[in-house]
């Protein structure tokens, strides 16, 4: 069963057209949530629907050589427009794959963002073939969450029902975590999971005209933050106005968003809806540092046996910097970024084999002058297989560095994610098979310290989903 991870935008415009290649320069704003491909499907000017697809980053596609279609392409304006990209985690990358799934014939398109475990998918299945309708789909065939969506979809025209009709009928025993974008004629439907684990909101320009994003940093400076897209529900844009169409009794679920979403995926410029205000992602990765200092200080390293000029506090490019600075402020401790990580370069996260001394070596640029000498506090966003601090801390220790003190920001990554962040299966990750005191000694390390499970739950008041650190997933959801 494949799990990505991806990155999703869509563009309606009630009073204007936008010009592909702004729409194409937003989605790059995104493009931290999947580098494996990009797909395309609009209205182009002449009233027929256009689908693109192709492998590679935007920066590779649409501007550092760009083809001559990919030219023609930028010239282009549309009214409707809906974008993919895709981070394909289990290193399959096939065309057919490659988002949005389109039926030119009846004219559907269907782009997602999340993961619906095997397990379950296998039981959706069989409730829908039993209790509803046998479909063109099969519990043995090959397939893929998105593609059997797409398949139901696609079928409607065999049921009787209108498309919205059986849109919501097929969506009630759907489970898992999803967000889809769904493209029908000329009408646009978002269909959430009942509890958000993947983010999704929508805002406004000054012209009414609307777009729907993974993030809010897609938004720049012209379009307003408004709201999320209601989970558990599945709305059609009408006029640029979200309206509930299903039927559902609507049970009122706790939203559990994902906490390595705002850790580690999401763009720190990125706006977080709470129950009671709207603040940055950055907001919280500054509360993250702030924590751990006061742990530290709580039960932490004594650092006030070292001269504090010796001591220079370093964050791991880019998620870990604003918890970095924090916690060097807090400490009363001097920041230096002197680790510089290239431009149009992958997330180290997403690199499984275990020797990737050269590929970290290519992507990060340090000052060595700096930390010669230098007692090192290296903070990072997360401990995952551990492929990160071996390597950087190798090259601190080669370039100089006196001591390495390793900072997590997050717990211990213990458990896999079912709902759509590739983490490794439980044997991989490396607390699984070390002691904190092994880790240390195995990457000859000065010390080691994870936050606190109760102090990230401090910072984070809403329901979250936390199931990486503490094996506490969703009952109902099949694995």
């Amino acid at each position: 069963m494949l799990k990505e991870k991806c990155g999703l935008l869509s563009y309606i415009g009630l009073s204007s057209e936008m010009l592909l290649q702004d729409f194409i320069e937003r989605l790059e704003m995104l493009q931290h949530r999947g580098r494996d491909s990009v797909g395309l499907y609009y209205l182009s000017d002449s009233g027929e629907y256009k689908m693109f697809h192709r492998k590679g980053s935007i920066h590779e596609i649409f501007f550092e050589n760009p083809s001559e279609d990919v030219k023609l392409l930028l010239s282009e304006k549309s009214k409707m427009i809906m974008g993919h990209l895709r981070y394909a985690t289990s290193n399959v990358s096939d065309d057919d794959l490659i988002q949005p799934l389109v039926n030119s014939k009846k004219n559907i398109a269907v782009a997602h963002n999340g993961n619906i475990p095997c397990a379950m998918l296998k039981h959706i299945i069989k409730k829908i073939n039993t209790e509803y309708f046998k479909f063109d789909v099969d519990v043995n065939d090959e397939f893929h969450d998105t593609t059997v969506f797409f398949k139901y979809l696609s079928q409607y025209d065999k049921t009787g029902l209108s498309f919205d009709e059986h849109l919501c009928k097929t969506n009630k025993y759907f489970n898992g975590a999803y967000n889809f974008i769904i493209m029908h004629n000329n009408d646009v439907y978002i269909v959430r999971d009942k509890r958000g684990y993947r983010p999704l909101c929508y805002g406004y320009d000054n012209r009414n005209n609307m777009l729907i994003s993974s993030e809010s940093v897609a938004f720049g400076n012209d379009y307003v933050y408004s709201n999320d897209i209601p989970c558990d529900s599945i709305t059609k844009i009408v006029d640029n106005i979200v309206v509930k169409i299903d039927d559902n009794k609507i049970i009122k679920y706790n939203n559990s968003n994902c906490v390595f979403e705002y850790i580690y995926f999401m763009n720190e410029l990125s706006i977080v809806k709470t129950p009671s205000m709207k603040i940055s992602v950055e907001t919280y990765r500054i509360e993250l540092g702030n924590q751990l200092a006061l742990q530290e200080m709580a039960n932490g390293l004594d650092f006030g046996k070292y001269d504090k000029k010796d001591i220079l506090v370093v964050g791991s490019p880019n998620t870990a910097i604003p918890g970095a600075i924090a916690y060097a402020k807090k400490m009363g401790l001097d920041y230096q970024q002197v680790l510089i990580k290239k431009k149009n370069t992958g997330r180290t996260f997403i690199i499984l084999e275990n020797d990737k001394r050269n590929v970290y070596f290519k992507k990060f640029e340090l000052n060595k002058e700096k930390i010669k000498n230098k007692i090192i506090i290296f903070i990072d966003d997360s401990i995952v297989r551990g492929n990160t601090i071996e390597n950087l801390c190798y090259l601190f220790k080669n370039n100089g560095a006196s001591e390495i003190h390793v900072r997590s920001l997050s717990p211990p990554i213990a458990f896999p994610c079912y709902y759509g962040i590739h983490v490794p299966t439980k044997e991989e990750l490396i607390i699984n098979n070390n002691t904190i005191d092994e880790i240390t000694n195995k990457f000859n390390l000065d010390s080691l310290m994870y936050l606190d499970i109760n102090r990230l739950k401090n910072i984070f008041k809403d329901d979250i989903c936390m199931g990486c650190f503490n094996g506490q997933y969703d009952p109902d959801i099949l694995f």
